[in-house]
């Protein structure tokens, strides 16, 4: 099935055309990892990763936080049985090339059922906007998950937030 793997692209100082000079055997994937991230990374700002739920994240230690604490909220944040139901549906993909915020948003919300409210002028003042783009490859993943990996993927000066009202989600900052 392969690994769901989420590059933090806002938050990461990576050259993409640094040269990576690695000779290995029998070497685990996380030692790998780590090495690769070693070298490409801004050592005043590594590269940090980690698994949440079923994605391999790749941030900075500050943005692993961010994922964290969005998965923390809607994990442990009281619900219906209906709505958890719907967060837990699973999505066979879910592909966004460049797709805006708000349309990646628009396609969770089809596609599960849960209705997202989104306070677009507190994102604002946070300095998201609505049609950054999103760059992800998803597959087989909850979309509860999909939304903390498109939501911790977008750099802001404060935190998202994810409240739930009802059966629905409300997203602000």
């Amino acid at each position: 099935m392969g690994v769901n793997i989420a590059i933090d692209w806002s938050r990461l100082a990576i050259d993409l055309n640094a040269p990576v000079t690695l000779n290995e055997k029998n070497i685990q994937y996380s030692e790998l990892l780590t090495r690769v991230l070693g070298q490409v990374s801004d050592p005043n700002n590594p590269a940090a990763f980690a698994p949440v739920n079923d994605v391999l994240v790749i941030s900075t230690a500050d943005g692993m936080k961010v994922y964290a604490d969005l998965e923390d909220s809607l994990a442990g944040a009281k619900m219906s049985d209906a709505l958890r139901e719907q967060l837990g549906r699973r999505l066979p993909a879910l592909d966004l090339d460049g797709a805006g915020l708000a349309t990646a948003l628009d396609s969770l919300n089809s596609a599960s059922g849960p209705a997202i409210k989104v306070d677009w002028a507190a994102l604002q003042a946070a300095g998201v906007q609505r049609n950054v783009p999103l760059h992800l490859h998803l597959r087989h993943i909850s979309v509860g998950q999909a939304l903390c990996v498109i939501l911790g993927g977008v750099n802001s000066s404060r935190p998202i937030h994810i409240a739930v009202r009802g059966d629905k989600l409300e997203l602000g900052s």
